[in-house]
């Protein structure tokens, strides 16, 4: 956080040195000497020396230090945008329309030199996107090896955390999807909000997001066999990809042409719509309100509509009518990167309103569970006490993450976490089209396999899954080269 520098300029001239003229009271009069800014005051991270060092640079310290942002505006990346807070600019600071500031703006002196920005890395986002992918990049296979290997009570309920319910229930496997959705609504203050801020047209913005959400859907398609270019009915349209790709697409929708107030409206409507939904349009044979794999809402709508493959003979997990509640996942998640970004609150202050909120959406959880028991959690067809569960938790977690790296400063530690975050979309298209298990097997197998005993083989298999994955995404990383849309 920095503050305004304020100055006092005090025209010398103008200090009467006596009631009759002077010699010096005919000179013509000099500019004002020029102003000069105090040295501007980071509390988020440590000052640095300016002085040579004969040292060789260190492999991580480039990487670890903080860059300026470029003059010109970055590349935009599909979910992994460069997040960054409140831009404060020296001289007036206006007032924030959306999230007003507690303390009144202060005027202050202001100099015809173009000051930069100040912009500060908001880095919990990029870590608990990379912790959210880990899971899929080996982390489930770690933990339950080490599950088999040994008895610990809180491994052994860890392992049961990893896989996803038949139908009723919730697992934090549950979680990985919505809270990447949720992250990724959180990016749009950056990607679509600056863009807003610097003049562009919101029709070029839809059509941007129109564009993103085609070329996801694509990618869904050719991630579920697509370009074998089988029959229709052979061919599973709908993926997990075209799900976000529909979510954000309404999400960023609602972000271009409605203000904040009816962003906060916008979600309650919707998800109270799919609520009346699910409980009162009649299904033949199953009535309304039948919340079963046979009898559902959402079940019935894939059976009716969907002219090509669905996952199941009953629902596709992420059917026609989903995108619907994983839309209000991506609102809240945009209503959040805009009280992050814009903001000029206390750090830790943000972090303890994202941990009461996520309590709020944990209560709003327990809540409907006790009015409604019969309104079950379900990932398989995204119920409103799933979403209000799955927004409490995602709320809590970056709560956590922003009051460790960002308020404290404390996020080196995360460094392995942020390089898996800022590709996920990279680690969720090769694990199809390429076979990176292979790659490890070959490259760790022969030694696994002739210096370890049997029961700790998967294990180590799986770790080494895990460091071939990470040593590409950090390469990528040191290039800058992200799959983007």
């Amino acid at each position: 956080m920095s503050m305004n520098p304020q100055s006092e300029n005090i025209d010398p001239t103008e200090q009467s040195k006596g009631l009759s003229p002077t010699p010096q009271d005919f000179k013509a009069p000099q500019p004002p000497a020029e102003t000069k800014l105090a040295p501007e005051i980071r509390l988020d991270e440590p000052s640095q020396d300016s002085t040579a060092s004969i040292v060789k640079e260190p492999l991580f310290e480039p990487i670890l230090q903080d860059k300026p942002e470029p003059e010109h505006e970055p590349e935009i990346y599909i979910d992994d945008e460069p997040h960054y807070e409140t831009n404060i600019h020296h001289g007036v600071q206006t007032e924030d329309l959306e999230y007003p500031s507690p303390v009144a703006p202060v005027p202050v002196a202001t100099t015809t030199e173009k000051t930069p920005k100040t912009n500060v890395r908001i880095r919990s986002i990029d870590a608990l996107r990379g912790f959210d992918m880990f899971w899929i990049v080996g982390g489930a296979s770690l933990i339950t090896h080490l599950s088999k290997l040994y008895d610990w009570p809180w491994l052994q309920w860890a392992s049961t955390q990893l896989h996803h319910p038949a139908w009723e229930g919730f697992t934090f496997f549950d979680l990985i999807f919505p809270l990447f959705l949720f992250l990724a609504g959180a990016s749009m203050p950056i990607s679509l909000g600056k863009k807003l801020d610097r003049g562009a047209s919101k029709t070029s913005l839809l059509g941007k997001i129109s564009i993103r959400a085609i070329i996801l859907i694509l990618l869904g398609i050719i991630y579920n066999g697509g370009l074998a270019f089988d029959k229709l009915e052979n061919t599973r349209l709908c993926s997990v990809l075209g799900f976000i790709g529909i979510s954000y697409f309404i999400a960023g929708l609602i972000f271009i042409f409605a203000d904040v107030k009816h962003r906060v409206m916008w979600p309650i409507g919707m998800l109270g719509g799919y609520y009346a939904a699910l409980m009162f349009i009649n299904v033949p044979d199953h009535g309304a309100g039948a919340l079963t794999p046979e009898g559902v809402f959402t079940g019935y709508i894939d059976q009716t509509w969907a002219a090509w493959k669905i996952y199941t003979p009953n629902f596709d997990p992420e059917g026609l009518f989903l995108p619907i509640a994983g839309a209000v996942v991506a609102i809240i998640g945009s209503l959040t990167g805009s009280f992050l970004v814009r903001c000029s609150w206390n750090k830790f202050i943000k972090a303890i309103m994202l941990l009461i909120f996520g309590a709020i959406f944990y209560g709003a959880y327990y809540g409907l569970q006790q009015v409604h028991p019969e309104m079950i959690v379900a990932k398989s067809f995204w119920s409103p006490p799933f979403v209000l569960l799955c927004l409490g938790w995602s709320l809590l977690l970056l709560g956590a993450f922003y009051f460790i790296m960002d308020a404290i400063g404390f996020w080196h530690w995360a460094f392995f976490f942020i390089v898996i975050g800022m590709n996920s979309i990279t680690i969720y298209m090769a694990d199809r089209l390429f076979n990176i298990g292979h790659t490890s097997n070959f490259l760790f197998g022969g030694a696994i396999n002739k210096f370890f005993k049997e029961e700790y083989q998967p294990l180590l298999t799986s770790i080494a899954f895990i460091l071939v994955w990470w040593v590409i995404l950090f390469f990528m990383y040191r290039k800058k080269i992200f799959l983007r849309v």
